[in-house]
């Protein structure tokens, strides 16, 4: 059977996704141990399924969560779904406007691959995905279609209602169910409405398991190829006024690869590097994040932004220094610690500030200045941290890594710099692309960072030529009157006989002599007391010599 027309390129605009299961070859549920308004699934594609010009070789990952805009269901009293989806479609926009264009533009690759999302797919579209393609966990026999349907609204609600330990779509138990309200929430199924992120599926081994891999041994030249791209994406986040705001080593994946490749990065400055290694990190989890353009996201609470750093308010290298945090505890080298934390800091005394009231050997990725009692600031950070294309040059520098060589332009060439996004934003306005988001950019002279606002295409409307008016001719000069006559010089008329303005004298005003005021006579000074005497060239008392 051949592959399907429409899945030589599964690159669609949004909404499209919905459509992805004639592509669909074999479906694979996750379990989630926590209350999560999400389903997520992998996707076996068929053979040959393209992305752009790329052939997808890995499954897809499918986040899927109801539309919280749907018609709400009544279900014992509780409507469903719950309002607890915003920060959800906070992250689709995240998706959208940074992580898509930083891919497709080739400004940063250690991002997860953003496929495309869709808004208000129908249980149909869905269930057409799964049906005919859904292996049972415990047999891995495909599951009957009647069991699968009911498999599926098992998990709308769970999804709905928010609830703890939901099964996998492939396991068949239902368990921790009630019959009544599946058969009740099935007999409403076009009601339904679902919203999806569809992402490349990385190899799950998280940065917290791969430094677990390789014993936390620091120095490291794999560990610290690691560090540098994570740095650069991060780096690459302040085009966007990005901020991830949930960044920790197990929210970050590890790619390894048979065979090393060579990735070059063109950062300011023409400060060019490559790098030649066989691993690939990949940042994810954008829920939390928060990007200046897109406004707030109602998942960065007070308490959030006080106590973990989660904030709505984009700060350079409050990111990085979140990961430095737990990254610094592995290493045993103070030295070496040192080396790393020079060049972060601008200042040995903002490094000192923040080993005693930030930097703890208990928490996690959090930033909580215990001396202000709430998260470091972002005056502080901007006075103390260097910005995050500084501390990538400083890192590099200090690492000396074998992996990684400065001016060396060779195989797949990505850019961060500011000029090359200059360049992108320009070609969005002029109307070459509308796919990125289109950015004002101002630079702070103090700080040194970027600011960005949206600013809508611009469309050039034609040009009018305005038809050229011919001048009237002039007509001979009207007469003057009586009392005037024509001047030959300038050909205008002027008044007769016109008196001379006269000047009026200038009066100058009288000097006042100030009286002279004599000084007082002097009286007769006092006399001095017994134990003094007058001194006879300036005439004071003086204390008499014991």
């Amino acid at each position: 059977m051949g592959i399907n027309q429409s899945c030589n390129n599964i690159r669609l605009q949004k909404d499209n996704i919905c459509n992805i299961g004639h592509c669909t070859q074999k479906v694979k549920g996750l379990s989630s141990n926590s209350a999560s308004p999400t389903d997520v699934w992998f996707l076996t594609l068929q053979p040959n399924t393209k992305y752009g010009d790329t052939l997808v070789t890995g499954d897809v990952s499918l986040k899927i969560y109801l539309n919280p805009n749907m018609k709400s269901l009544e279900l014992n009293g509780k409507k469903i779904p719950k309002n607890n989806t915003k920060e959800l479609l906070y992250e689709t926009n995240v998706y959208e406007h940074v992580i898509g264009p930083m891919l497709e533009y080739k400004i940063n690759p250690h991002f997860v691959t953003f496929y495309g999302s869709a808004d208000n797919c129908s249980f149909a579209q869905l269930f057409n995905i799964l049906e005919d393609k859904t292996a049972n966990k415990i047999n891995d026999e495909i599951i009957d279609n009647n069991l699968l349907e009911k498999l599926f609204i098992r998990n709308t609600i769970w999804m709905g209602t928010s609830k703890s330990n939901r099964p996998s779509i492939n396991n068949p138990s239902f368990s921790r169910c009630d019959p009544k309200e599946i058969d009740h929430v099935l007999a409403k199924k076009d009601l339904l409405k679902y919203n999806m992120i569809a992402t490349a599926k990385s190899q799950e081994t998280t940065l917290y398991n791969w430094f677990k891999k390789h014993n936390n041994k620091f120095p490291d030249s794999l560990a610290e190829v690691a560090i540098i791209q994570i740095v650069s994406a991060l780096a690459s986040l302040e085009l966007f006024e990005c901020a991830h705001n949930d960044l920790h080593r197990g929210n970050i994946f590890v790619n390894e690869f048979e065979n090393d490749k060579i990735i070059t990065y063109v950062s300011n400055n023409d400060f060019v590097y490559s790098i030649d290694s066989n691993i690939c990190v990949l940042l994810y989890d954008w829920d939390r994040s928060y990007v200046s353009c897109l406004g707030q996201n109602s998942a960065n609470t007070k308490s959030m932004c006080k106590y973990y750093s989660g904030c709505n308010e984009y700060v350079p290298s409050r990111d990085i220094l979140k990961i430095f945090v737990s990254i610094l505890r592995d290493i045993t080298d103070n030295k070496y610690k040192m080396g790393i934390m020079s060049s972060i800091f601008m200042n040995g005394g903002g490094m000192a500030y923040f080993l005693k009231n930030v930097y703890s050997k208990d928490d996690s990725n959090i930033l909580y200045d215990k001396k202000t009692e709430t998260t470091l600031s972002k005056q502080w950070i901007t006075q103390n941290v260097n910005p995050p294309k500084i501390i990538l040059r400083n890192l590099i520098y200090f690492f000396n890594n074998p992996h990684i060589t400065i001016n060396n332009l060779s195989g797949d060439i990505y850019d961060f710099s500011d000029k090359n996004f200059k360049q992108i934003l320009e070609s969005v306005s002029e109307g070459k692309d509308i796919s990125i988001l289109n950015f004002n950019t101002k630079r702070d002279k103090e700080t040194g960072t970027q600011e960005y606002t949206v600013k809508s295409p611009k469309r050039k409307s034609p040009k009018r030529k305005s038809p050229k008016r011919k001048s009237p001719k002039r007509k001979s000069p009207k007469p003057c009157k009586d009392h005037q006559y024509r001047n030959p010089e300038t050909n205008r008329c002027k008044n007769k006989d016109k008196s001379p303005k006269r000047k009026s004298p200038k009066r100058k005003s009288p000097k006042r002599k100030s009286p002279k005021r004599k000084s007082p006579k002097r009286k007769s000074p006092k006399p001095c007391k017994d134990h003094q005497y007058r001194n006879p060239e300036t005439n004071r008392c003086k204390n008499k010599h014991k």
